[in-house]
């Protein structure tokens, strides 16, 4: 920690991310509130689904032929569709891109990031390399997040920050100095480009693995001695003079991380009910209770009118109305969710992949989308509001709107764990990996859950 005093008496600040390492240090050895651990198992939950549902990803095989080639020798972390122990950083860069391939996984509001998917590969890379107990696992899931939603509240790039705090949490030998370094290293690595959703490219998954990649190595570079400055985040070039935060950035990142309880940031996490970018999901579905009433009579629609906030209409790739050449383009607008919606009565990966349907294109090109100021304050408290109106040629006018995205619950979770999970396993392979997470956090071991996600079913039936 930095020295309280200077050779005038005056007191210096600890820096923002050795006050982050503090913030770390106490939640390696604090009380975990119940419904925090919960929180943890059912993001762990949802991460695998997501992981799983990866491997039908058209680059799946591209991703998996990378990690084989980048970690030629012997490993010991394990990589969903593979039957070789891999090179942790290797294993935590591939899952993370797996995860996010089908663009479905958990979302923080306020961060603006897919945490899960970034944080969690990282924590099982570490924790099967470093044999792990169930409570350090957990505790490391907890304290990404808690990082994560730290510096992505203020930033809007937080993945390989935290990242980096899973090792911090669970190694009780690093210190609060190696812990900011750790951190201060991973704010380096803060970069990607949001051209994809335009061009239709890959890059985003990649993102999501050099993040969780990244930590793990910022990690390993501090204990072994390298150091970050200190003032990485909040210094005159620092990520926040970088990013262009505005000055109340440090402020807010300070009072997260001294003042916040532990483990809270995780407690914001929301579970999308659908696969496709958090800013389609209330239209999406506000779209769906209107099927029915124009199922066969699409080509009788003049109109149909998308009012949503600001923030949706402007982030990149949602108001598209095409030309469409990828399923990662089609998950990002919200001309191209809606029509699917409307015209299949469900929004599901067949349904993105229709972006050659003429059907399609014609409602495609009847949306308007139109913003409210009410639902961009609604947005600051949290809620994601959104309306939808039909007008038919003969003038009758179909309406709904959604306060909210119907966010999955706990028993949601499970049930599309358990959806995506049969693909590769069976039924009572599928609930014992589903008890093993609910269970983790009284493990001596995180073993059985390797296990059984190197247990699949196609490796029973013959099949590669």
């Amino acid at each position: 920690m930095t020295t309280l005093r200077n050779g005038n008496h005056q007191k210096i600040k600890p820096t923002l991310t050795e006050l982050a390492s503090g913030h770390l240090e106490r939640l390696r050895s604090c009380i975990v509130k119940a419904e925090v651990r919960e929180k943890a198992v059912q993001c762990l939950v949802d991460y695998l689904g997501a992981l799983i549902s990866g491997l039908a990803a058209p680059w799946s095989a591209a991703l998996l032929q990378y990690a084989k080639v980048a970690s030629p020798g012997k490993g010991s972390a394990h990589v969903m569709g593979l039957d070789i122990p891999l090179a942790a950083e290797v294993a935590a860069f591939t899952n993370a891109a797996l995860a996010h391939s089908i663009i479905r996984d958990d979302m923080h509001l306020s961060a603006g990031a897919h945490i899960g998917v970034m944080v969690i590969p990282a924590a099982l890379a570490l924790a099967q390399r470093d044999n792990w107990t169930g409570d350090q696992l957990l505790r490391s899931i907890i304290g990404g997040y808690d990082m994560a939603v730290a510096l992505g509240s203020s930033v809007r790039h937080s993945g390989a920050f935290g990242a980096a705090a899973v090792g911090i949490i669970a190694d009780p030998t690093i210190t609060q100095d190696e812990g900011a370094s750790a951190l201060g290293l991973a704010a380096n690595t803060a970069s990607g480009l949001n051209e994809w959703p335009w061009a239709g490219g890959q890059e985003i998954n990649t993102h999501m693995g050099i993040a969780s990649r990244s930590g793990i190595s910022s990690f390993e570079l501090a204990k072994a001695g390298i150091l970050s400055s200190k003032t990485a985040l909040e210094g005159k070039d620092g990520l926040f003079q970088a990013y262009n935060c505005g000055p109340s950035a440090p402020e807010r990142f300070r009072k997260f991380v001294i003042e916040s309880e532990l483990g809270s940031g995780i407690m914001g996490v929301k579970f999308k009910p659908f696969a496709g970018c958090n800013l389609i999901q209330t239209p999406v579905a506000a779209v769906l209770g209107l099927h029915s009433k124009v199922t066969g009579a699409s080509g009788h629609i003049e109109n149909i009118s998308i009012i949503t906030t600001t923030v949706a209409k402007e982030y990149p790739g949602c108001d598209s109305s095409g030309p469409f050449d990828s399923v990662q383009q089609t998950k990002m607008s919200l001309q191209y969710g809606v029509s699917a919606a409307l015209l299949f009565g469900r929004i599901d990966e067949n349904a993105y992949r229709h972006f050659n349907s003429a059907d399609l294109e014609r409602l495609i090109q009847r949306c308007v989308i139109c913003t409210n100021s009410e639902f961009d304050q609604e947005l600051i408290r949290g809620k994601q509001p959104c309306q939808l109106k039909i007008r038919m040629k003969d003038g009758t006018i179909h309406q709904e709107s959604l306060s909210d995205v119907p966010w999955l619950g706990p028993q949601g979770v499970e049930d599309r764990f358990r959806q995506e999970a049969s693909a590769l396993y069976d039924t009572a392979d599928l609930e014992s990996l589903l008890h093993e997470c609910n269970d983790i956090g009284g493990r001596p071991d995180c073993s059985r859950i390797f296990d059984l996600l190197a247990k699949r079913r196609d490796q029973h039936d013959g099949k590669t």
